[in-house]
């Protein structure tokens, strides 16, 4: 399938550590994380009920979430990954946090916007898996499959819903089972080469 443009809407990365070894940091000690104008507007939430603790700090557009035995730095601001720099920024934000943690697995998403030069054929394909006379009354068409490479360490997962007659939107996950270097060019690198590939998923499609 050919790509006429790409729209990315939102991208995390995600640090994922032996479960319950993660104490929740004290909010002064990620507001420090961010100085001067950078901490302007910044906020934080903690959520006892699903063990989570949350900050937003709106001026670099970045959302901070710590799980149990997980941390995810998400953007908030739409840009490509070059632009948002998550993958240092994550890292940055770890080695500062736990200098003794090392991570255990970690993974990328994004949510992108595709325009196709191909009208996609939607009753066509739904009458594989539909009656023909259900076929005309489907409003919401989507799919999913996962991809996995180097013998599981690393799966990409894609789900697929089509907007328009030529747009579909994709979740792509990238996660890796393996030792993650500490390194803020390896990450960084991963991060932006992660987005490239996630086209594969648009490539795959046959039709």
């Amino acid at each position: 399938m050919n790509i006429t443009s790409k729209h990315i809407q939102r991208s995390n990365a995600v640090f994922v550590f032996e479960r319950n070894t993660l104490t929740f940091p004290e909010a002064a000690q990620v507001f420090a994380l961010y100085q001067g104008s950078a901490s302007k507007g910044a906020l934080f939430s903690d959520n006892a009920s699903i063990a989570t603790r949350i900050f937003e700090f709106p001026e670099v557009g970045y959302q901070l979430i710590f799980e149990p035995d997980k941390i995810r730095l998400e953007d908030k601001k739409s840009r490509t990954p070059d632009e948002s720099k998550l993958g240092q920024e994550i890292l940055r934000i770890v080695n500062a946090l736990y200098p003794q943690k090392v991570p255990v697995a970690y993974g990328f998403n994004y949510d992108i916007l595709y325009r196709t030069q191909v009208v996609i054929p939607m009753p066509e394909i739904m009458e594989h898996f539909l009656k023909k006379e259900v076929v005309e009354d489907v409003k919401d068409f989507g799919w999913q499959y996962t991809v996995a490479k180097e013998k599981g360490k690393h799966t990409q997962t894609y789900f697929f819903k089509v907007v328009s007659p030529i747009e579909i939107n994709m979740h792509a996950n990238f996660h890796f089972n393996d030792y993650l270097p500490l390194r803020n060019q390896l990450i960084q690198n991963a991060f932006e080469r992660a987005y490239k590939d996630a086209d594969e998923g648009m490539t795959h499609t046959s039709f």
